[in-house]
């Protein structure tokens, strides 16, 4: 995503500080139906979550007053209870009080069937939440869940934000809801309006409970060229934007901007379809690991700001084990394995970055030079992750393979990706991966609190990824911002670049 020229307007004798920023527009401005990355930080312009992560990784409250720990009693002894004591002081943007009962609702809004939700990993852990007075919501667990605080309403790898109880209550299902293209939300800025195919308009929010935003108006504008976006940011009608790796390049020397990059808890793979014919044979997929130069990709590709992986979990978590299945570099070997199979697959790819593109062109090569034929198949980034009743291929296991990046929260919990059961619809496990050891590991991890134990079965979990490739893990990414001098108040939390939007000004 990319922000646009903040421009004064003459406003009478005041000057508004606009702030522009150009992106794929959503689907929906519902943030209990996001889909992804871009309309998560488009949701947090006008939503909050109950816990928040700042710049440095810590655990900060929003909604809520405080973080729930153990040593404060949030967290219960038993470890099956969390307790939300939420702020008194905050209103919806059409003046109703937020109360626990909106806490409420949202939970049970995510499980309610009807509901076309990418994941209720972790929520489906909650056996109800107890709401006793209107400023204290209680999440009741049917088993203790390690991630609850940074999952519920928090920066999670689905980080869903909290709903108005008395506009969506009485709904059936919200898939259609008014609400979805017209939003109340609580957060920095109030919706104005949405023209479709074109912007979407936000105002500053005065009565905000961190403070009056220090811009007076946003608009989302569509402009889905990123080489449109990087022209108007070295031309200064642009104030800020994420950057991919030829972006970052073209940027590196601009006058008058800064480039930053960020560690991610991410990674970037080729995602296999264990379940397609073609790839069902781990002997193939580890052929094909050794058929890739890694190395090459992310120096040619990434120049060179991201670091070849090993795994899921990047070297600067707790959860990282270095000793895992490695598999350098050896076309020859792929060759003589890939060869005489005469295999056929077809590389899946999100239409309209450049970097994806020159990626999977360099994966085709590779992979072709083994003895595989590749063909690349693009499509649109809305549809490729779409739910299956859209016509989504990759939740509806219609596919082969593809370049895949995940955005994790802030906890090391990967369990949506690799459970046996948080295959689609359920989960994000798109590979369709399934192994006993995986899943035994995975519940440890996230039923104990003891951060030794959760670290160990992560060991496991990653060995066996590396021993069964349902990925081929390519690259840790970093998150690449460039902004302009005038641009004051950014501070990436690595999850969601909009996350302190509230506290972001422009000079003068």
């Amino acid at each position: 995503m990319a922000l646009l020229a903040a421009m004064p307007i003459s406003a009478g004798t005041q000057q508004e500080s606009v702030l522009r920023i150009a992106s794929l527009l959503p689907r929906t401005l519902n943030p209990l139906l996001a889909e992804g990355t871009i309309e998560n930080a488009i949701d947090a312009i006008s939503f909050d979550l109950l816990v928040d992560v700042d710049a440095h990784g810590k655990p900060v409250p929003r909604l809520a007053e405080r973080v729930p720990t153990l040593r404060n009693g949030d967290i219960s002894k038993d470890g099956l209870s969390i307790t939300y004591h939420l702020r008194h002081n905050v209103k919806w943007h059409d003046g109703v009080p937020f109360t626990s009962k909106d806490v409420a609702f949202s939970w049970s809004a995510i499980m309610n069937p009807k509901n076309n939700v990418i994941s209720r990993r972790g929520y489906d852990l909650v056996s109800r939440v107890d709401t006793p007075d209107p400023y204290t919501a209680i999440f009741r667990l049917k088993h203790r869940f390690a991630p609850a605080v940074l999952t519920f309403f928090s920066e999670s790898d689905e980080p869903y934000r909290i709903v108005p109880e008395h506009i969506l209550g009485n709904l059936a299902d919200i898939n259609e809801a008014g609400f979805n293209q017209h939003p109340v939300g609580t957060g920095p800025f109030k919706f104005v309006r949405w023209d479709r195919g074109n912007e979407i308009v936000y105002v500053a929010n005065p009565d905000y409970y961190l403070g009056r935003p220090r811009i007076d108006r946003v608009i989302v504008k569509e402009i889905p060229d990123l080489n449109t976006q990087v022209i108007q940011l070295r031309t200064h009608a642009a104030d800020f934007m994420v950057v991919d790796s030829s972006s970052y390049e073209a940027l590196a020397h601009a006058p008058g901007i800064v480039e930053t990059a960020t560690q991610l808890n991410a990674y970037t793979s080729l995602m296999l379809n264990v379940q397609s014919p073609a790839l069902r044979d781990v002997r193939v997929r580890r052929a094909m690991a050794i058929a890739i130069d890694k190395k090459t990709l992310a120096k040619k590709l990434t120049h060179p700001t991201f670091e070849v992986a090993t795994g899921d979990q990047p070297p600067f978590l707790w959860s990282y084990d270095p000793n895992v299945r490695r598999y350098p570099y050896d076309p020859a070997t792929a060759r003589r394995i890939l060869a005489p199979l005469h295999l056929s697959v077809e590389l899946l790819e999100q239409s309209g970055s450049i970097s994806t593109r020159q990626l999977d062109v360099q994966l085709q090569a590779m992979l072709q030079s083994a003895g595989m034929r590749v063909t690349i198949k693009p499509m649109a980034p809305q549809l490729v992750l779409a739910p299956a009743a859209l016509g989504g291929p990759v939740r509806a296991g219609k596919y082969d393979m593809m370049v895949f990046g995940w955005l994790s929260g802030a906890d090391p919990d990967d369990s949506s990706q690799f459970l046996c059961g948080m295959m689609p619809p359920n989960g994000n496990n798109f590979s369709r991966y399934c192994d006993a050891a995986v899943d035994r590991a995975e519940r440890l991890a996230v039923s104990s609190y003891d951060v030794g134990v959760r670290k160990r079965a992560y060991a496991v979990i990653q060995r066996r990824l590396a021993d069964d490739l349902p990925m081929i893990f390519l690259y840790w990414p970093t998150y690449r911002l460039a902004f302009t001098s005038a641009l004051h108040g950014v501070d990436d939390n690595g999850f969601t670049e909009t996350w302190n939007l509230g506290e972001w000004y422009l000079s003068r």
